[in-house]
């Protein structure tokens, strides 16, 4: 990275390469209708800065899919 991407990171609160990453697989996932995609957050970021966030969207869309079914 040149200095022009560690300031533009630093002052986004980004200080890792591992929170990068996490950003960029969250932002592929999080609007995602299938509960195994946003799930394969949660295996890769099990304790992630979004993991309540996508616990709850899986339960919700899980919910949804048995309201369907009934």
């Amino acid at each position: 990275m040149n200095r022009r991407n560690n300031r533009v990171h630093s002052e986004l609160g980004f200080t890792s390469y591992a929170q990068l990453a996490e950003l960029a697989f969250w932002a592929v996932v999080k609007d995602s209708k299938d509960p195994s995609v946003i799930q394969s957050y949660l295996e890769a970021f099990p304790e992630g800065t979004f993991t309540p966030l996508a616990r709850a969207m899986i339960a919700k869309l899980k919910a949804g899919r048995n309201d369907e079914a009934a």
